[in-house]
């Protein structure tokens, strides 16, 4: 299986946990958080595919969606600050990107769906 292969795989799997979780009341806005450690070329790819995915179900920023992102740019500590931001401001569901933001965000979100992409150990977070 090449890259590019496995690659849009993940992001339909990520994309599709997303659109059940939004769903449920397509009619009212829906609010995304999505924050990742630090910008890297394919992280930031998991950040575009999760927005054009929402975007093929019907989920268009300032019609029905509302994404914040918030990018911790390398600093260990703001990825829990992040995630607390996020809880503040209800999401419906959190999509972190790399595992310290996938970590910080388990510890936080309480009720609030988790949907998490270029994790590269699960177990802690499930």
């Amino acid at each position: 299986m090449t890259k590019t292969k496995l690659f849009i795989g993940i992001i339909s799997c990520l994309t599709s946990g997303l659109i059940t979780i939004l769903e449920v009341d397509a009619a009212s806005l829906k609010n995304v958080g999505i924050t990742q450690i630090v910008s890297q070329s394919s992280l930031d790819l998991v950040k575009e595919g999760v927005i054009a995915g929402l975007r093929q179900e019907g989920f268009e920023e300032g019609k029905n969606l509302r994404v914040s992102f918030r990018n911790a740019n390398g600093d260990p500590s703001l990825p829990l600050v992040i995630a607390q931001e996020f809880v503040r401001e209800r999401m419906d569901v959190i999509v972190p990107i790399t595992t310290p933001s996938a970590l910080a965000v388990a510890k936080t979100a309480g009720k609030i769906p988790v949907v998490f992409g270029g994790v590269t150990d699960p177990s802690g977070l499930v």
